[in-house]
């Protein structure tokens, strides 16, 4: 499997058992267990599936952008003209 990280990092992990919350598999000797889905980081079958997932993150993140730059830009325009932002066609 694969587990993408909040790094963007994609790793290939090999699993040793996976259920429907969780994934354990083998890390320098020790069965180590994790969710399958975290704030941290999210397991995926295939590397595409991983590739898509950072793809669709990172969109996010560029509209989340944009967005707070359209915000940032109508306070500059009601701070400069002294007129709420929606009163202008």
């Amino acid at each position: 499997m694969y587990r993408t990280s909040y790094d963007n990092r994609i790793e290939e992990i090999e699993v040793l058992k996976v259920t429907e919350k969780s994934v354990s598999f083998n890390k320098n000797g020790r069965v180590e267990r994790e969710l399958l889905n975290s704030s941290f980081h999210q397991w995926h079958n295939t590397k595409t599936d991983a590739k898509l997932f950072l793809k669709k993150r990172w969109k996010d993140l560029i509209i989340g952008c944009v967005k707070n730059i359209e915000t940032a830009e109508k306070y500059l325009y009601e701070l400069e003209t002294n007129q709420p932002c929606n009163q202008q066609n």
